[in-house]
């Protein structure tokens, strides 16, 4: 049976980003006894869309062509974890208002496109490690600064190696 293929929206790192990423997920994972992420399923979803037929992913894709956002910088400056699900992250203490505002704007236009979402709060981070053994100390790190430039769309499939991630679509925000 083909796994089912799910969308979502998310801020894609750069590799300079990507890599100062990776340097703190292995001292986190270790801590927790996780199931590690790899390097190139690193990112901040924006909006999960879920399983959509494939006849709405234009639809879905013109959500994202109506997005009129700005370019943000953003620093992620400390470790967390979330104890239901399980998961070790790394987000920032202050999320900063161009975040949100995309966030908030994109997930309207998702809305008004006729998608459903989950009707949960935006809680932004970065995925560390799943299926955690140990809850790692939350702290502080050094901040990643992270400049936004873009978002994407993106397909997800489950393998017995763990979700393989392909970009349909790149935005860019406005300078």
């Amino acid at each position: 049976m083909q796994p089912v293929p799910r969308l979502f929206f998310a801020l894609w790192p750069d590799d300079f980003t990507r890599r100062a990423l990776v340097t703190h997920r292995d001292s986190v994972t270790h801590e927790s006894r996780g199931r590690v992420m790899r390097p190139d399923t690193l990112h901040l979803t924006l909006a999960f869309v879920g399983e959509v037929n494939d006849l709405r992913v234009p639809t879905l894709l013109a959500c994202g062509d109506k997005v009129r956002a700005r370019q943000f910088s953003m620093p992620i400056d400390r470790t967390g974890y979330f104890e239901q699900a399980k998961v070790a992250w790394l987000g920032c203490t202050a999320p900063p208002p161009l975040l949100l505002a995309l966030q908030g704007e994109l997930q309207a236009k998702i809305v008004d496109g006729g998608f459903e979402l989950a009707d949960a709060p935006f809680r932004p981070h970065i995925t560390l490690a799943r299926n955690c053994k140990t809850a790692p100390a939350a702290r502080e790190i050094t901040p990643i600064d992270w400049h936004v430039e873009s978002f994407v769309l993106v397909h997800s499939s489950t393998t017995p190696g763990g979700p393989m991630y392909r970009v349909l679509k790149h935005w860019a925000l406005d300078a």
